[in-house]
């Protein structure tokens, strides 16, 4: 195989996998095990409240968004954190692919019911 052939093949197998279409999601209200974590992406709580830490979760190419949004709900439960703010998903470049990923701010509510529980 020429080199000119080489480049042609791995050109191809490049178009291939990069032609691909997914469709992810992950529900953004609590669940059993997220242990009451409220998500918000666009909005804000309608409670005072005080960031704690910002928080992220990433995976590899094999992980999909409700696996990284999963991890960053424990994560805030591990900090006692009520929710999540200013959610957002993307992706770390590395190599020749990227790592996805999901990041916020975890906040506690300031009067907050669930705590005294």
């Amino acid at each position: 195989m020429t080199t000119f052939q080489k480049i042609g093949l791995l050109f191809s197998v490049l178009t291939i996998l990069s032609s691909c279409v997914t469709t992810q999601s992950a529900y953004l209200q609590p669940s059993k095990e997220s242990k009451d974590i409220d998500v918000f992406m666009t909005t804000l709580p309608d409670k005072q409240y005080d960031e704690i830490i910002y928080i992220e979760a990433s995976g590899s190419i094999f992980h999909g968004k409700k696996a990284l949004l999963r991890k960053l709900k424990q994560k805030a439960v591990k900090e006692n954190a009520n929710a999540i703010i200013s959610v957002k998903f993307g992706y770390i470049p590395w190599a020749l692919s990227s790592i996805p990923m999901v990041d916020g701010i975890a906040i506690k509510y300031k009067d907050d019911s669930k705590a005294e529980k």
